[in-house]
């Protein structure tokens, strides 16, 4: 079972034989089905992410920057859920 929060597609076209073929997509998994889909978060481009969530998803941590100079830096728990503090 995959778990996926949205799956927009642009365009969406039916084929003559009753196709649906999708032309461009983006999905996006909830990072809680990680451990069950290795393969598909195997496969993220981390290059299109900001550099900052990155090397704190590497660290166990879940990092939010918000406009201007102020973001949120969480510790990732075992169970799913988060702990954040702000920073300024």
């Amino acid at each position: 079972m995959l778990l996926s929060a949205a799956f927009p597609s642009s365009p969406l076209f039916t084929l003559a034989r009753r196709a649906v073929v999708c032309f461009d997509a983006k999905l996006n998994f909830d990072d809680n089905a990680a451990f069950r889909q290795k393969e598909i978060f195997a496969m993220d481009d981390k290059t299109e992410s900001d550099p900052r969530e990155v090397d704190a998803t590497e660290n166990g941590l879940s990092y939010i920057s918000m406009d201007g100079n102020i973001a949120c830096l969480g510790e990732k728990k075992p169970s799913g859920s988060t702990a954040f503090v702000a920073l300024f």
